[in-house]
């Protein structure tokens, strides 16, 4: 059984690797604003229609990422205040 610091840390290693699959998907989300924005110029209906369904999608996805790792950060410090 691993020890509270040993907990604590596994514990900071996973919220990191989180965190950065939340900034994964901001960038994602950012690069396909670029597209739409640049569609503008050069209209197409149906690569607008896929784009805004998978923005959509996208920026539920990263929502739900952010509240998972606001979550489990809340119980990261519960475990630090163990310490």
């Amino acid at each position: 059984m691993p020890t509270l610091t040993e907990s604590i840390e596994a514990m900071q290693a996973i919220l990191t690797k989180v965190e950065d699959v939340y900034n994964s998907q901001a960038a994602l989300n950012q690069k396909m604003a670029v597209i739409q924005m640049a569609l503008e110029e050069t209209p197409d209906e149906a690569l607008e229609a896929a784009l805004l369904e998978t923005y959509s999608n996208a920026n539920k996805n990263a929502e739900l990422i952010r509240t998972a790792s606001q979550d489990y950060e809340m119980k990261l410090n519960v475990r630090k205040m163990e310490k």
